[in-house]
């Protein structure tokens, strides 16, 4: 078996060539206007998003609802975090990070 990747009902897959925070055209867009407005002044490098990928935070934040994740989250934030940013579904997850302004969880 393999997959058509022409057929529209496919189009749910990701573009992997992309990073998640790049995958509409108006975040790419959006990303590329901030990293080219930033001063490039050598005191901090320009970027493209304004939060860190954190492989450890994005890990935690999927599985917080398991231990021992759910005791590192809490190491981690001193707390739970607040319940609006807290794991909720893999659609919703999607729709954040592909959509959000502030998210871009690979």
């Amino acid at each position: 078996d393999s997959l058509d990747f022409s057929n529209p009902l496919l189009a749910c897959f990701r573009d992997l060539s992309r990073p998640i925070g790049a995958q509409l055209e108006e975040r790419a867009e959006n990303a590329y206007f901030k990293y080219n407005s930033l001063p490039q002044d050598g005191f901090e490098p320009p970027f493209h998003w304004g939060t860190h990928y954190s492989n450890p935070g994005a890990v935690l934040y999927f599985l917080v609802r398991l231990e021992p994740y759910t005791s590192l989250h809490i190491d981690l934030h001193g707390r739970f975090d607040h319940p609006d940013r807290q794991f909720y579904s893999i659609g919703q997850s999607y729709e954040s990070s592909t959509k959000g302004q502030g998210d871009c969880k690979e």
